[in-house]
This record gives structure tokens, C-alpha cells and sequence, in this order.
């Protein structure tokens, strides 16, 4: 994939254009979504990150919360708020799960930030119980 290059004079352009590019993206069926390449540019692995979250690609958002760049985690997080609020993913957002599947592949501080997040935004009070 070529580097992604924002058109645009001012900040606000450049968003806006990036956030066209992400739609696009994100609705396009033949876009493929790479894993993230640490050696790329953070303006392409957060292109990627992003239309993972608008797509709402649960197993690429996964792969992200693993990865050891907190610029990335930081952004899946802050763009998918339906992955930890949301009841049909429940079977993944739960303590038994976390403890078990997915905290042992992360680093210290996505572990912080996720717990953060889940009670920040989770709503269901039985689930909420279960965490806290």
C-alpha cells in the first residue's frame, strides 16, 4: 500500500479528507485491511485502525489492544466504544475472559486503559458488576 497523503491547506481540510478517505474505506468491499507494519507511517497504521473500527471488525481491533504502540491502542479504544458496550460482545468484554484470553498479551498500560474505558462507558449494571 503507498503512503497516504491528506490534500488539504489547513488542519480542519486535511480531517476532513482523511475522514472522506475513511468512509471510503470502510465502505469499499475490495479494501483490504492490513496488519499494522510498526515501519510505516502512524498516519497509515491509524488509517487502518480506523476503518477496522468503522468497519467494526472485532478481530483487527483484537490484534490492535495486543500491540505494543500506544498511539494505536489509544485510537481503537476511542473508536470503538460499541465493542465494550455492546451486549453481543459480552462473551469478550467480560473479567474471566480478559484475565484469561487477553490481558496476558497486552502491556501494562493498555490493560489501565481498557479497564478505564469499560467503566467509563459500560452501562449494563450486570455486567458492570461483574468488573467492579
Amino acid at each position: 500500500m503507498s503512503p497516504l497523503t491528506l490534500e488539504g491547506e489547513t488542519l480542519g481540510k486535511k480531517h476532513r479528507h482523511y475522514n472522506t478517505l475513511v468512509k471510503t474505506a470502510a465502505t469499499a468491499v475490495t479494501y483490504n485491511l492490513e496488519n499494522i507494519r510498526y515501519d510505516d507511517d502512524d498516519i497509515d497504521n491509524l488509517f487502518k485502525v480506523d476503518v477496522a473500527c468503522a468497519r467494526r471488525n472485532v478481530q483487527y481491533i483484537l490484534e490492535v489492544l495486543k500491540g505494543s504502540d500506544i498511539l494505536y491502542v489509544s485510537r481503537a479504544l476511542r473508536h470503538s466504544v460499541w465493542f465494550l458496550c455492546d451486549d453481543q460482545y459480552a462473551y469478550i468484554i467480560n473479567p474471566r475472559h480478559l484475565h484469561q484470553e487477553l490481558f496476558p498479551q497486552m502491556a501494562t498500560k493498555p490493560k489501565i486503559k481498557l479497564l478505564l474505558q469499560i467503566r467509563l462507558h459500560l452501562k449494563n449494571s450486570d455486567r458492570a458488576e461483574d468488573f467492579f
